[in-house]
């Protein structure tokens, strides 16, 4: 009986990819960007604007970024943005709204931080503004109680003098302002041994 396992030649399968050095990416890179018309860059950027816009919402900036590390000439890439922005498809306001639903809902951030954050990715200030008006001062407060707490409690074995350092640390890289940081560490020991922290 003839072992066709045996006799089979998998050596085609268990090649592997030639390994191509940084400077032979880029010299392809280069060669294929040189055929390309205006027609294709256009193709281009339509088709890195909806795998870019398939994984989560962005804002206008975002894109330009992504267009430009696909070497998109900067007309191209803002002309088609807009095109985007005209069809409804790309909207910083939508974006900026989405972000600090987001952000609020799933992690402990300050409105400080998340005004950084929209800053960074080109969002105009009034956006940045009108999406910052949906928090609840009294619940951004409240986050950062709870932040502290769940943290003092990995804490509890250290030196009061350090959990207060690092939990004032921790707090203020979130953004959280010195009045919040400070409620938020006296609730947090309060709750760990009914005791005042030492500043």
């Amino acid at each position: 009986m003839v072992n066709y396992a045996a006799a089979a030649d998998f050596s085609d399968h268990k090649k592997r990819k030639k390994y191509r050095s940084r400077e032979e990416i880029e010299k392809r890179k280069a060669e294929l960007n040189s055929r390309r018309n205006e027609d294709d860059w256009r193709q281009v950027a339509r088709d890195v604007i909806y795998r870019q816009l398939a994984m989560i919402e962005r804002s206008e900036y975002q894109l330009l970024q992504a267009l430009r590390k696909r070497d998109v000439p900067e007309e191209i890439a803002k002309e088609t943005i807009q095109k985007f922005v005209a069809a409804g498809l790309v909207d910083d306001f939508r974006f900026a709204q989405i972000y600090v639903r987001s952000q609020i809902t799933t992690k402990c951030v300050s409105a400080k931080h998340l005004k950084f954050e929209l800053q960074k990715h080109g969002v105009s200030r009034e956006n940045i503004e009108l999406a910052l008006s949906q928090i609840d001062p009294a619940k951004e407060d409240a986050s950062a109680i709870e932040f502290a707490k769940r943290k003092i409690a990995a804490m509890k074995n250290l030196d009061r003098a350090v959990i207060y350092r690092r939990l004032s640390g921790q707090l203020a890289r979130r953004g959280f302002n010195p009045s919040q940081v400070r409620q938020a560490i006296n609730a947090a020991f309060m709750d760990l041994d009914g005791s005042a922290p030492e500043e």
